[in-house]
């Protein structure tokens, strides 16, 4: 707060919470909300002090609550604060469920467990950017797990956290691929294998070495296509659920992306065929006389 260039700080606590039956965890402001984050008020005001108490959209669709409604917060200590509903929001991702001031998180929080896990910095007019970072990496050189952000750099954090998310369910999948390569070279050699005597018959009234192998390769373009439909659609299904179960998390839009999902089917079809390669070549020289005289 003391750093030059800076003109308010809000500082914003942790506040975890038993709300009836259910384990919550809501946030507390050291300062007006309004100077520091922009916020959506539907209903009520925005301020929050003494025993106000600010929820969510959600929160107060699922719970029922409305503007003026008594609500009792249990620490884990067992204390019981009585708050009062005193405005609506709509949801934000980094307010969460519901906002209560500082008194009430003085009170509520033993000193040991009392901590800052945010702190919102609204810089002077007409002040240098360069400066201000400067003056509050130097405040906050001393705390090692302190990072000073601006919006862009904050919402580029919390998307590396979606991206290293991607990078382990795409190299899931890429092993999955390689075992669904290895399981259609199996499935076509064993097939080969158990059709020795009917390729050799076929070979054996004219048919020629490359309809066998064109043969091998439809076979396996339609198992892999196949499993590829199979799993886009369990694919499309499980996504579903999953952006329904995070929606309360900020991820409540469901984006198909057509052109990826045409080049998996298309990647599917070549896959398989690159598969039977092996199995079509062995199934093409079959000896027909040998092939047919096998009991």
């Amino acid at each position: 707060a003391r750093a030059d260039g800076v003109e308010e700080t809000v500082a914003m606590h942790g506040v975890p919470a038993r709300i009836g039956d259910e384990d919550t965890f809501g946030v507390a402001l050291s300062g007006p909300l309004g100077d520091v984050l922009e916020v959506d008020v539907v209903e009520g005001r925005e301020d929050v002090a003494g025993t106000d108490l600010l929820v969510s959209q959600t929160t107060a669709a699922e719970k029922g609550w409305r503007v003026g409604d008594a609500v009792t917060l249990t620490s884990r200590d067992g204390e019981d604060v009585a708050t009062t509903v005193s405005g609506i929001f709509a949801d934000n991702q980094l307010l969460g469920s519901w906002v209560v001031s500082e008194e009430v998180y003085q009170e509520f929080t033993a000193p040991a467990s009392r901590a800052d896990f945010v702190v919102f910095v609204d810089t002077a007019a007409g002040s240098d950017p360069d400066a201000i970072r400067a003056a509050l990496e130097d405040a906050t050189k001393q705390f090692v797990v302190v990072q000073v952000l601006d919006r862009e750099q904050f919402k580029g954090q919390q998307a590396a956290q979606i991206d290293t998310l991607l990078a382990v369910l795409y190299g899931l999948l890429a092993l999955a691929v390689v075992i669904a390569i290895l399981g259609i070279v199996n499935t076509l050699a064993l097939s080969v294998v158990e059709r020795r005597r009917e390729i050799g018959m076929l070979r054996a009234v004219g048919m020629q070495r490359v309809q066998v192998r064109r043969t091998i390769y439809l076979e396996s373009m339609l198992i892999a296509v196949f499993g590829a439909v199979v799993g886009l659609v369990l694919g499309l299904a499980f996504g579903w659920g999953f952006v329904r179960t995070l929606a309360d998390q900020g991820l409540d839009q469901i984006a198909v992306p057509w052109g990826q999902v045409l080049g998996m089917l298309v990647g599917s079809a070549v896959v398989g065929v690159l598969a039977a390669l092996w199995p079509g070549v062995r199934a093409a020289r079959t000896p027909p006389l040998e092939a047919i005289s096998d009991i």
